[in-house]
């Protein structure tokens, strides 16, 4: 995470598509590489599933320069947003991100070769098209009131 995280803690601008590269490739490479790893991604995804706690307090208690970039950068991407529109779509992809590694991590493979390209590829896009959705009338007014 850190080699990926080097430009963007050096200045580089971190694009919304850079933004969900960098919360779920160092996962993946890992899962990739690391079959313990790979049965820990497994089983969790169902838990975070399943949890009544709020996701995004893994923000909230990660330190390091790493989740600060994500988290403000995310708010100057998604500013037009309100805020609470702008959790509960994070909260989305946390937990949809996690289900999707847990599924493809109970394929021994899943992780490898091109399949696994596709998949990382696609899920970055997924989460790129939820935190960037437009914001439909009647969901700004029910946000409104």
């Amino acid at each position: 995470r850190q080699q990926l995280l080097k430009p963007y803690l050096n200045g580089k601008q971190a694009s919304l598509a850079d933004i969900c590269r960098l919360m779920v490739l160092p996962s993946f490479e890992l899962a990739r590489d690391d079959v313990g790893f790979r049965y820990y991604v497994c089983g969790f995804g169902p838990r975070i599933e399943q949890s009544s706690s709020p996701v995004r307090m893994v923000f909230d208690n990660a330190k390091g320069d790493g989740a600060s970039l994500i988290l403000n950068r995310l708010h100057e991407l998604l500013n037009e947003l309100p805020d609470a529109i702008v959790h509960l779509r994070l909260e989305s992809i946390l937990r949809f991100t996690a289900m999707s590694m847990s599924h493809q991590a109970a394929d021994k493979r899943g992780f490898a070769g091109p399949a696994g390209e596709r998949f990382i590829a696609n899920l970055q896009d997924t989460m790129c098209g939820i935190l960037s959705a437009p914001v439909s009338p009647a969901t700004a007014k029910l946000f409104a009131d």
